[in-house]
């Protein structure tokens, strides 16, 4: 956990994760977090020291107008919502909207979780906010902070993808992916206790309220599952996503490993 920021508020660095070539991502360079607005004055201040250039919110229009990140000062600030249905609209992936559905009886358990794996499927494809963030990666824009409204979701699929392209493999991508349980705590053990009832009734549900306040390692594996499907290799979806041939990703490498 990172001195000055509450364990809650999910934020954590990149420093420290080891590649394949047995080199480690650079301390300093990529921050995960829920958001700034959650911070309070002490850790919008410790926020600022650490010189970031760019925020890149990856929340919808509807959860950045409710909670506004405050500027900081030196850094760049850009919404680009991160997760899209078959039609292009935004998704709101806040608990409220999920356990409004729930209420509604619209949704069954399977058919939520299923949504869930699918939208983790189909978010690394054809998305102008990792275009956005792997444009800044390029120019060497960093520090660099990314953030939804939980740091998990859309956060996590952000730490998937410059994991993936600095050559880390696929289980320091899980094990980065699912440290928000240890971080979000608190958040899943209270929603677990509130939903206690339902759970008792009905325990697949159970998968269902972690997937809201934490993560479940099936929908890390679903998105990395669907690239490999798509392309057979990283190498060729970043070169197709992204125009990063082995040169580009060396050079990315040696900007952000050590």
């Amino acid at each position: 956990m990172m001195e000055g920021f509450r364990r809650e508020l999910n934020f954590r660095e990149l420093g420290g994760i080891q590649v394949k070539d047995g080199r480690r991502v650079k301390h300093g360079c990529f921050y995960r977090s829920s958001p700034i607005a959650s911070m309070n004055a002490e850790e919008q201040k410790t926020l600022s020291s650490l010189g970031i250039k760019v925020i890149l919110d990856l929340r919808s229009d509807y959860e950045a107008e409710k909670a506004p990140d405050p500027d900081v000062i030196g850094a760049e600030y850009i919404k680009a919502s991160a997760a899209m249905d078959f039609s292009g609209h935004e998704v709101d992936f806040s608990p409220e909207e999920m356990e409004q559905a729930l209420k509604n009886g619209t949704l069954p358990a399977e058919t939520m979780s299923a949504g869930m794996r699918q939208m983790y499927s189909r978010m690394p494809f054809n998305n102008p906010a990792w275009t956005i963030l792997f444009d800044c990666l390029k120019q060497d824009r960093v520090p660099m902070l990314y953030h939804c409204s939980a740091g998990k979701d859309r956060t996590g699929t952000a730490s998937e993808l410059i994991l993936l392209a600095l050559g880390a493999e696929d289980q320091a991508v899980l094990d980065d992916y699912m440290m928000s349980n240890v971080y979000r705590s608190a958040q899943i053990e209270a929603l677990m206790n509130m939903q206690k009832d339902t759970i008792t009734a009905h325990p697949e549900y159970r998968a269902v309220f972690q997937s809201w306040e934490g993560v479940l390692k099936e929908n890390m594996i679903a998105s990395l599952q669907a690239i490999i499907k798509s392309y057979g290799t990283y190498e060729a979806y970043f070169l197709d996503q992204f125009d990063l041939d082995q040169n580009g990703l060396d050079h990315l490498r040696d900007l952000y490993l050590e």
